[in-house]
Parts: structure tokens; C-alpha cells; sequence
């Protein structure tokens, strides 16, 4: 087993490429996110950057002997703290209950409760003085999770999402209370590979449809039907089955997209270099985002 991680950096520099996407200059280099863990792997704390190199974001996270979760903080500068999130937990470690602060006196809390074999059914959300502002509601059938209620502070529904299992089809029904229901419905192959997604507005009419091609196992080609044609996305493997190169093309046949990802002997991702398509409403972005990792001994 490698050492623990204990940090990443995400770099990121402008280029200029040819038409065949080789880049032929680069600018400025400027680091975009700077992620810390603990030995054990929870992430300590991140941050996020400008081009300036001004910080954007910062969040903490502080955990307890048990590796749990106890405290968030999040920054807009170096030491202004803008929110703050504590974690409580019962004494088989399933947290019981979040406190988000905006001030000393200013703040909400969201309670969780489960069933007897430990599943979330239900999550409470309160403000300071503890009006009850709303109630999330969990089902299960055979351990996997069917429907998710949301509802207001008069337990009025305000939105589900239900999961219906047929055979080798999935559908997903999403309910808002103002805008409708719209359906996503899945389809899975023996080897239970997803094969097609259809997509349906709130007035039940198909509006994408998208298919699934593998070779070897492994996802290599995706299109996707819309009224303004037929988009597909390719991807292309290396030997461990990483994704090394990914093409997005449009119905015209114009790159929408293009990523390549560079790993290095052990398999790590070192280097992306991504090319989208703005189609003149912008300049195309292309730019690399490259990747320097540090180890605890």
C-alpha cells in the first residue's frame, strides 16, 4: 500500500493549439484549488483560487478521535469565518443532528432520525428558536431507496422523487410542487450494463434519448437525441481503464469538447488538457489543469 495522501494541488495555465489540438504556447501558470487530507484520507481542508492568486473559498473540516466529522468552517478570506457547521452523533457513530451557524445568533438545525436496522427515514430542519421549516421523508424497498418526500413547514408536499424497478428498466419520477413531474427512465442489459436513458418533460413527452455502446466492458460510445439532432461523446481507455482521451461531437460534427487526461507510470492522473467549444459567443477555452500530489512519510 502507498503513503496517505496529503495533499493536492490543481494548477491551471491558458494555451493557444493548433488545429489538430497540439498546444503551441502556454500562459502564466496559477494554482485553482488546493485540497489537504489527514492520514487517514478525510479531507482537512480546502481551497479555492483566482487567477490572481486571490482566495476565493476556504472550508475546514475538524474531526473527532473516531474520525468523524465534528465541525466545518468556511472562509471567504484567511480568517473571517462566514459559516459554521457542527456534527453530533449517537453512540453508534450515526449523526443525529447538524447546527449550521451564520452567526452566535443566527443559525438553523437539521435533525435525523432512523429505523430500527439503522436507515435514514426522515430529516427535520429547524430554525434557532425551533420552528420547524421542513421534513425530508426516506423509503426503502430491498435496502435500495424508492422515494424521497420533501415537504414545508405545514408538512405540505412540496417535492418527491420516486424510484420504480421493473425487470431490467429504472425510471425516476421528479415531482416539484410548481413546475410538475418530469421522468428519467433507464435500461440495463443482463450484465447489467446501462444500455438507454430516456428523458420526459412534465407533459410526458420524450425529449432525449441516449444509448450506451461497450466495448470490452467499458462504456466507449454514448449518443444523445435531441430535436436539434444526434450529439455523441467517445472515449477512448488505456490499459488500466482509465479514460485518456474524451470527445464531445455535435450534430454538425464539430468538437463541443475535447479532454485529454496524461497518467504517469503508476497510474496517477498528472496532466488534462481541455478544449471547449464557445462557438463564437466567446472564445473556446483551452487550458491544462495539471496535478502535484504530496505524501505523508
Amino acid at each position: 500500500m502507498g503513503k496517505p495522501l496529503k495533499s493536492l494541488k490543481t494548477i491551471r495555465c491558458e494555451v493557444e493549439t493548433d488545429d489538430d489540438f497540439n498546444v503551441i504556447s502556454e500562459f502564466p501558470e496559477y494554482i485553482t484549488n488546493h485540497t489537504e487530507y489527514t492520514p487517514a484520507g478525510s479531507i482537512k481542508s480546502e481551497k479555492s483560487f483566482d487567477l490572481n492568486g486571490e482566495l476565493q473559498e476556504k472550508i475546514e473540516y475538524l474531526f473527532d478521535d473516531m474520525d468523524n466529522l465534528k465541525e466545518q468552517l468556511m472562509y471567504y478570506d484567511e480568517d473571517e469565518v462566514v459559516e459554521r457547521r457542527t456534527f453530533n452523533y449517537d453512540e453508534t457513530g450515526k449523526l443525529i443532528r447538524v447546527n449550521k451557524y451564520y452567526s452566535e445568533d443566527t443559525f438553523e438545525y437539521t435533525s435525523y432520525f432512523y429505523d430500527q436496522n439503522g436507515k435514514l427515514v426522515e430529516k427535520k430542519k429547524f430554525s434557532h428558536d425551533d420552528e420547524h421549516e421542513e421534513t425530508e421523508q426516506f423509503e426503502y424497498l430491498d435496502e435500495k431507496l424508492v422515494r424521497e418526500s420533501v415537504f414545508d413547514q405545514d408538512m405540505k408536499l412540496i417535492r418527491e422523487e420516486r424510484l420504480v424497478i421493473d425487470n431490467n428498466t429504472l425510471e425516476r419520477q421528479m415531482m416539484d410542487i410548481d413546475s410538475g413531474t418530469t421522468t428519467v427512465s433507464e435500461e440495463y442489459d443482463e450484465q447489467g450494463q446501462k444500455i438507454k436513458t430516456f428523458f420526459y418533460d412534465k407533459k410526458d413527452r420524450l425529449i432525449t434519448r441516449r444509448l450506451y455502446f461497450y466495448e470490452d466492458g467499458r462504456v466507449c460510445k454514448i449518443t444523445e437525441e435531441t430535436a436539434s439532432g444526434t450529439e455523441t461523446t467517445l472515449l477512448h481507455y488505456n490499459k488500466n481503464g482509465d479514460i485518456i482521451l474524451q470527445e464531445e461531437i455535435d450534430a454538425n460534427d464539430f468538437y463541443r469538447s475535447r479532454i485529454t487526461r496524461d497518467y504517469s507510470d503508476d497510474n496517477i492522473l498528472m496532466k488534462t488538457l481541455v478544449y471547449v467549444n464557445n462557438y463564437g459567443k466567446t472564445a473556446d477555452l483551452n487550458y491544462i489543469l495539471k496535478f502535484e500530489y504530496e505524501y505523508y512519510e
